[in-house]
């Protein structure tokens, strides 16, 4: 909110990111999107960009919720945006009317029945998780365990997500689609430090590089321009 009047942002804000994450989505057919975010000021514009960005793109924002960062197990939401409750009791009310009937069909439906802890679907295709580390790890788990994933359901998220070290790990995150800068436009950077400093950059090297750059840009503009407070 401070960009602006010649105070520039280095690094991509949270619309940027939800944009992307939503057009691409929305582009691969999803229409019913949902976001479960941290309870602060990050989570609070994310939310803010997902409202703007559904409605922009004329589709469904079927739910908002938020967790509170600080606590260790947030199973209590994870289970209310999976309407797991509701989705037991039909698995049950299912198997008991099954039951009650002898014939063949509904022996083998009740058959099919055993190994699933829910029936019916969740009310979103595309779900945004904006946390990112081990939280984010603990969020795709239990969404899992609460019976939202794949195929039913496509898991989204931001730049933050290419921080989490070796995301494939986490089963329930396979498959997940999340905005980033091109990876090969970083490997090329990364290339073009290395072959003039002899080491790889740390991990920030390339927005030193963009902000040396644009500074470069602006001290050519006429006047006296400042670059500090």
């Amino acid at each position: 909110s401070v960009a602006g009047n010649g105070v520039f942002i280095m690094g991509f804000v949270p619309k940027q990111q939800v944009d992307a994450i939503v057009g691409y989505a929305v582009d691969q057919g999803l229409l019913r999107l949902s976001v479960l975010a941290p309870q602060d000021a990050y989570g609070a514009a994310v939310v803010e960009s997902m409202k703007e960005a559904t409605a922009e793109l004329n589709v469904t924002m079927a739910q908002a919720r938020f967790y509170d960062p600080s606590i260790a197990d947030p199973s209590g939401d994870v289970k209310a945006i999976a309407d797991y409750d509701r989705r037991r009791r039909a698995l049950l009310e299912q198997r008991a009317q099954l039951q009650r009937q002898q014939d063949e069909v509904s022996q083998q439906a009740l058959k099919r029945l055993e190994k699933r802890d829910t029936i019916g679907d969740v009310e979103f295709d595309a779900l945004l998780l904006p946390d990112t580390g081990q939280k984010l790890r603990s969020l795709a788990s239990l969404l899992s365990y609460y019976d939202v994933d794949l195929p039913a359901v496509r898991l989204l998220g931001l730049r933050n997500w290419d921080e989490v070290a070796n995301p494939e790990t986490e089963p329930a995150l396979l498959g997940a689609w999340f905005a980033a800068p091109s990876p090969s436009e970083n490997e090329r950077f990364r290339n073009r430090f290395e072959d003039a400093f002899g080491k790889m950059p740390a991990r920030l090297a390339s927005l030193a590089y963009d902000a040396t750059a644009l500074a470069a840009v602006l001290a050519q503009d006429a006047g006296d321009p400042r670059f500090g407070f």
